[in-house]
C-alpha cells in the first residue's frame, strides 16, 4: 500500500532537514520515480501540479493555488477521519460467513455446518505499550525504502525501536506500530500485517511523528 506522511511536533535536530511541504501536509507524489543513477527521486502526476500549482519536482509555482489546494485536501482528510473504522473478517471458506465489525464491537463468528469452531474478530485496542517488537527488524530496509520513496530526507534510520502498539485481530493481525527512529524522539507509524502464517508485511507508514503523537495508519 501507498506511504503517506504527517504533521510533526517532534524536536529536529542539527543534522536533519526539514521535510517539504507535501510530507507535512500528507500529501503523496504521484506521478513517475526519476531515475537519478545511484537513487531514485519522486516526482508529481500532471494531475497534482495543475492542482497544487507546483512542478514535477514539487516546487510551489502559484501559491494562492497551493494554499487553496493544500486546505481542501486537509478538509477531506478530516471527513475521512470521520467515519468509523471497519474490521473485515475473510476465513478462507467459499460458504462460511463473512463478518463485518464497527469499532468498537467485539464480535464472535458463529460458525457454519460442520465448520471449525468460532474464531474471534474485533475492532481496534487502545494503544499499550510494547507489543511484538521481533517483526521489526526484517521490515526496517523496506520501511527506509518507503519513506525515501515519500521525500524522507534521512539518509537512514538511526533507531527502530518500538514505542507503542495498538493491535486488531483479523485473519491473523494488524498491528498499528509507534517505532521511534531518531535520539531526538522522531517517530514513523506502521501498520503491520501479521498473517497466520508467513512473514509479516508492512502496510502503511506515515511520518515524521513526536512521541506524544497518537497512532496515526
Amino acid at each position: 500500500s501507498g506511504v503517506a506522511v504527517g504533521r510533526t511536533t517532534a524536536r529536529w535536530s542539527k543534522a536533519m532537514v526539514v521535510p517539504p511541504w507535501w510530507i507535512l501536509n500528507g500529501v503523496k507524489p504521484m506521478g513517475p520515480e526519476k531515475d537519478m543513477g545511484s537513487w531514485k527521486a519522486i516526482s508529481f502526476s500532471e494531475e497534482q501540479q495543475n492542482e497544487f500549482g507546483i512542478n514535477d519536482d514539487g516546487e510551489i509555482k502559484d501559491k494562492a493555488k497551493w494554499e487553496a489546494a493544500i486546505a481542501a485536501h486537509k478538509a477531506g482528510g478530516k471527513e475521512k477521519e470521520k467515519q468509523p473504522e471497519i474490521a473485515v473478517c475473510d476465513f478462507g471458506s467459499a460458504e462460511g460467513p463473512v463478518l463485518e465489525v464497527e469499532e468498537p464491537l467485539v464480535a464472535t463468528l458463529e460458525p457454519a455446518a460442520e465448520a471449525p469452531a468460532p474464531m474471534l474478530c474485533g475492532g481496534v485496542a487502545p494503544p499499550s505499550s510494547g507489543g511484538p517488537a521481533h517483526l521489526l527488524p526484517p521490515l526496517k530496509d523496506e520501511a527506509l525504502k518507503k519513506a525515501q520513496a515519500a521525500g524522507w530526507n534521512g539518509a537512514s534510520f538511526q533507531l527502530f525501536e518500538l514505542v507503542q502498539t495498538r493491535s486488531q485481530v483479523v485473519a491473523g493481525a494488524i498491528h498499528r506500530m509507534k517505532v521511534k527512529i531518531d535520539e531526538s524522539g522522531t517517530c514513523a507509524h506502521l501498520r503491520v500485517f501479521q498473517p497466520l502464517q508467513g512473514p509479516a508485511q508492512l502496510q502503511d507508514l506515515k511520518l515524521p511523528f513526536g512521541l506524544d503523537d497518537p497512532i496515526d495508519t
